[in-house]
């Protein structure tokens, strides 16, 4: 019988602890994390492990599963009440990568090798608690022990990234930390929201935003302010269909009557954003931004890849990351991006849902291979609020590890060992790094 959680965790074979050892201590690049720029800034601290742990929302809706109150999850309860209810779960959560990785995060950060559960509670808090006490448990130690290199973290167009500005000027935060330009609430003109948000654009921009041509040199002047605060990246999240690209002039049309807050067809909705699409992609080209396009829905992959192979006739694309949310819509998503036209540099991203779900994580290392793209994968990324997060990479890369190794165990691959630490670390760290282009 192995031990719970030892070193060679997740690792079946002897080509799968050999590559695991190469790529463990590569530096992580997070491109969707959901930290708090202010609270990075600030080198945040911690008064005990239910403020840093249970803000978690995959924690959270575990304890909403086994009918815990919500007083206990989000509600008025003591930290240490809270913590004592997530003990009480934690022992039910058997095969699950949440069980994994909660003593991960135990093991990583405080050096806790007892399993969590309602008879050991007490004593993994008292121990927390202690060394959260210290500063080297704040936002900067945690990301020098997880070696930490960049963090990509998605805003509104319209923020003044201040905090963003200060973590580059004071030069004290271990890791990079870089807006990531979402247009967003720009794209989704069928929102109730969106004439106010226009408001608020000519708010920072110190303009009227008069007609669609206005729109357009306000997102290119976000676009630059982004890219002089350090920005690489730019995300957009597609639920619906795009549509034929009309003429500009009916765009603007289109336009006026949202500002004017007139309902709007599905068509036209359709239409404004198949032109926004287009304009948007082309000035992340022009700028060298590396696109982010998250679908809800892997149908919506071929109409995705039409829209872009189609704009790709017309003007330069730049580096594209397709993803899907969830990890059932993965095959479409897969053949669709292998089956698309190589003028441009379409890459096959992750669902954003996949570090809870140890299955996801190899039906996407499958599906990925089974299109001849594995390789090419750009790796993982946490899309978490949490600064214990970061034991997450070591599991995506020790199933990663273990996959290459079953398939050579199983003589599906040779053992080509320098091979095999190549696409290895390209997964895990190199892709990422080579896409943005980060010199060190």
């Amino acid at each position: 019988m192995k031990q719970f959680s030892d070193k060679d965790f997740l690792l079946n074979t002897k080509t799968a602890k050999a590559l695991f050892q190469n790529i463990a201590g590569l530096p992580i690049i997070d491109c969707h994390s959901k930290l708090s720029p202010e609270e990075i800034a600030k080198n945040k601290t911690f008064q005990n492990i239910t403020e840093l742990w249970l803000s978690d929302p995959e924690k959270q809706a575990a304890m909403r599963r086994y009918k815990v109150e919500e007083h206990y999850i989000t509600g008025e309860a003591g930290d240490y009440e809270k913590f004592r209810k997530w003990a009480d779960v934690v022992p039910s959560l058997i095969g699950s990568a949440l069980y994994h990785q909660t003593h991960l995060e135990l093991q990583r950060i405080f050096g806790i090798y007892e399993p969590l559960s309602p008879a050991t509670a007490e004593r993994v808090w008292n121990r927390t608690s202690a060394l959260l006490c210290s500063e080297r448990f704040g936002a900067f130690e945690l990301f020098k022990k997880f070696n930490v290199q960049l963090i990509c973290t998605p805003v509104d167009v319209a923020d003044s990234l201040v905090w963003h500005q200060k973590i580059a000027e004071e030069g004290v935060c271990p890791a990079k930390v870089f807006p990531t330009f979402s247009a967003q609430k720009a794209f989704d003109i069928g929102s109730k929201d969106f004439s106010q948000w226009v408001s608020s654009l000519e708010e920072v921009c110190s303009r009227e935003i008069k007609d669609y041509f206005s729109l357009q040199s306000c997102l290119v002047e976000r676009l630059l302010f982004f890219k002089s605060v350090g920005s690489k990246t730019a995300i957009l999240r597609i639920s619906s269909a795009i549509g034929s690209e009309p003429s500009f002039e009916h765009t603007d049309a289109i336009f006026q009557k949202a500002r004017e807050q007139k309902s709007l067809s599905q068509t036209e909705i359709a239409e404004y954003q198949a032109h926004l699409l287009s304009f948007l992609m082309k000035k992340y080209a022009d700028y060298n931004f590396t696109a982010e396009l998250e679908l809800t829905d892997g149908d919506l992959s071929k109409n995705t890849i039409v829209c872009l192979t189609q704009l790709s006739k017309e003007h330069a694309l730049p580096k594209i990351i397709l993803s899907c949310e969830q990890c059932s819509d993965y095959d479409t998503l897969a053949k669709a991006v292998g089956s698309a036209d190589s003028s441009y540099d379409l890459r096959l991203g992750v669902p954003s849902n996949l570090s809870y779900r140890k299955s996801a994580i190899h039906t996407v290392l499958t599906k990925t291979a089974e299109q001849g793209l594995l390789p090419k994968c750009t790796g993982f990324s946490t899309c978490s609020d949490s600064f214990l997060s970061y034991p997450a990479h070591e599991y995506f890369r020790r199933i990663l590890c273990n996959y290459l190794g079953d398939l050579v165990e199983a003589g599906e691959y040779p053992n080509y060992p320098e091979l095999l630490r190549k696409f290895a670390t390209d997964i895990a760290y190199r892709n990422r790094k080579q896409l943005l282009e980060i010199e060190k």
